[in-house]
């Protein structure tokens, strides 16, 4: 019975390594509609500190939940024939003009995307360390095998393509603009993104 809980312990692991493969909003932060108004949250280093979490977690969320309102925008858009808010939500709350948006929106477009491939090939790695193990049963005289190393590779990867992609939008727009958004999504998004511990048990 020890056996059976630790691999199912252990595939947790590997499966919490990618836990967030979708594009839903960020766990914490508020959810956005079309009667969102903008303003009001614009980041400046006046405001409260902001969280202290890692950039490349704090990006990786924000750039997920910016394209996931614009996925959502157009479904609005379909229903109701009219613009989506939502698709400026984050140039109204930052104070973009259109070409510096348009150059975030592509940025966190193709960060996501490579984001989502890393999550598949782990995914593939994942669902094949289950398939060794039916029903979570470890067979009698062997040991329980360490999480496969290819995972951590995928983790560096994927972390990395991120902050490649926060060194891209800083080129891509200057010290001005860059600042706005880095000051709005480390004192205003960051906030609301809360961590968790995984219970063994």
């Amino acid at each position: 019975m020890k056996k059976i809980l630790v691999v199912f312990c252990v595939i947790a692991v590997f499966s919490g390594i990618f836990a967030l493969m979708s594009n839903k909003p960020v766990v914490g932060q508020p959810p956005v509609n079309d009667n969102s108004q903008p303003g009001g949250e614009r980041g400046s280093r006046q405001d409260p500190l902001p969280a202290n979490a890692p950039e490349h977690i704090v990006y990786g969320q924000f750039f997920r939940h910016l394209i996931s309102l614009k996925d959502q925008a157009k479904k609005n858009e379909l229903k109701s024939k009219k613009k989506s808010k939502l698709r400026t939500h984050y140039k109204d709350k930052i104070g973009l003009k259109d070409d510096k948006a348009e150059i975030l929106d592509n940025i966190a477009a193709e960060s996501v995307r490579e984001m989502a491939q890393t999550d598949e090939k782990a995914k593939k790695i994942i669902d094949e360390a289950h398939s060794r193990f039916p029903g979570g049963k470890i067979p009698q005289g062997q040991q329980l095998p360490p999480p496969p190393k290819e995972l951590k590779k995928l983790q560096h990867d994927r972390d990395m393509s991120i902050l490649k992609a926060r060194q891209k939008l800083r080129k891509k727009l200057g010290d001005y603009e860059f600042q706005l958004i880095d000051d709005y999504i480390k004192i205003n998004f960051a906030r609301q993104i809360k961590s968790s511990a995984v219970n063994p048990q």
